[in-house]
């Protein structure tokens, strides 16, 4: 009987990566499958950061090629062969894929709850009331739900982690990149 294989999440190929005369990346090569937990250790500027933004497409790639459930990142099919991704590509692309970023990134200026439901509402044409409703529930699995309405400059740095946490999760991606994700938790939170 044959067992169907799977298929990466995530297959990184030989990708290179520098900054000016600095090379951060050089032929990384890896694959992630459904379900895998990652996690990469090493020291401070190793490029750990620079993984992550690339598979954010904050960052290009100098060479190489990144699949994302299959489909290429960098690249789309057009008249047989690869060319560069056009805007459009990635933005279809950066929907499959959430983050959470060491420094939070807060609106500072919105509530805990408008932090959560703006860009299901924005990117996904959800109902205020449906995000509200999401929202009070990853509020909840993440001991936030008294602070849905506070600022963010009322949080601590833990809980403005773990609004961030919440706020990744309310777009349902199928891939969570976390930058740092303890940093700011209290040990019994971690």
């Amino acid at each position: 009987m044959n067992v169907p294989t799977q298929e990466p999440i995530i297959e990184i190929d030989a990708i290179s990566k520098s900054f000016g005369d600095f090379q951060v990346l050089k032929g990384l090569s890896m694959k992630v499958m459904p379900g895998e937990k990652l996690a990469l250790i090493d020291p401070s500027g190793s490029g750990k950061t620079t993984i992550l933004r690339i598979l954010m497409t904050l960052e290009g790639i100098d060479d190489g090629h990144i699949r994302i459930d299959g489909e290429e990142l960098y690249h789309m099919p057009k008249n047989g062969t690869l060319v560069p991704a056009s805007e459009a590509h990635l933005h279809r692309m950066r929907q499959k894929i959430g983050m959470v970023f060491q420094l939070f990134n807060l609106f500072p200026h919105k509530s805990v709850i408008d932090n959560i439901t703006m860009a299901p509402m924005l990117t996904k044409g959800v109902s205020r009331a449906d995000a509200e409703k999401r929202a009070m529930e990853l509020l909840d699995m993440v001991g936030m739900a008294d602070k849905a309405k506070a600022m963010p400059a009322q949080l601590s740095g833990g809980q403005k982690q773990r609004i961030a946490i919440a706020r990744a999760l309310a777009l349902s991606p199928k891939i969570m990149l976390f930058d740092e994700v303890t940093s700011a938790l209290d040990p019994e939170l971690v």
